[in-house]
């Protein structure tokens, strides 16, 4: 606990769009595909789970032809949240190959601030032809809502 953490979305272009996650030092770049996955909504979701009644959740990224899964689930400590990247050789779970790329474990609000912002920034660039997909505002405006009420990260 007590890494920076930041998350980058690129401006989507042809229904692509690029995902930063960093770490401290480390960066994992990928560039995803809006189909067949709604993946903002679920990463969206998955967040707001953990917020909100400390559910996990999961959002899957296709970057054709592997596919990238980030587990949003709730940390060592109530306060705290854990996401787990998953890389997968071919289609999500039914994958034969798949590694762990990425851990990252801190207090929930700082995560749920990361990505809150970075979806506050795509606001308004993801239309059709480029994203296939709606914004999803409402479960942006509640994660929001969320991280202002559970307070200041410590």
């Amino acid at each position: 606990m007590g890494s920076n953490f930041c998350i980058r979305l690129s401006a989507p272009r042809h229904g692509w769009l690029g995902l930063t996650l960093a770490v401290d030092e480390r960066e994992l770049d990928l560039i995803v595909s809006h189909t067949p996955y709604d993946s903002l909504a679920a990463l969206t979701s998955a967040m707001v789970g953990v917020l909100e009644g400390n559910r996990p959740g999961l959002a899957r990224f296709n970057c054709e032809p592997a596919e990238f899964e980030l587990h949003v689930a709730p940390g060592a400590r109530p306060e705290e949240a854990r996401l787990t990247v998953v890389h997968f050789e071919g289609r999500g779970g039914n994958a034969s190959r798949h590694e762990v790329v990425l851990v990252h474990e801190a207090h929930a609000v700082t995560l749920g601030r990361a990505v809150w912002r970075a979806l506050r920034r795509l606001e308004g660039e993801l239309e059709p032809p480029h994203w296939n997909h709606p914004f999803p505002t409402h479960t942006v405006e509640r994660l929001g809502a969320l991280t202002r009420r559970l307070g200041r990260t410590p």
